[in-house]
């Protein structure tokens, strides 16, 4: 499947990802609205430019140090 590239799109496909139209998947328009904001939202958060900031613990070794890393 292609990417969704509209808002309707991607409703769509939560929906299906979901079960529909074999399941009868009770929500709201409204509520998928809400959902997908608020899934939006989360993204731009966290996610912002795509990248996520990670702290790696890393021990020093005499290697190291003799390297002048």
């Amino acid at each position: 499947m292609a990417k969704p590239s509209t808002r309707q799109e991607l409703v769509e496909y939560a929906l299906r990802r979901l079960g529909a139209p074999v399941l009868e998947i009770n929500v709201a328009d409204e509520q998928l609205d809400d959902i997908l904001d608020d899934t939006i939202q989360h993204f731009q958060e966290r996610h912002y430019d795509g990248v996520i900031r990670t702290y790696l613990k890393y021990e020093f070794t005499e290697d190291d140090i003799k390297r002048g890393t």
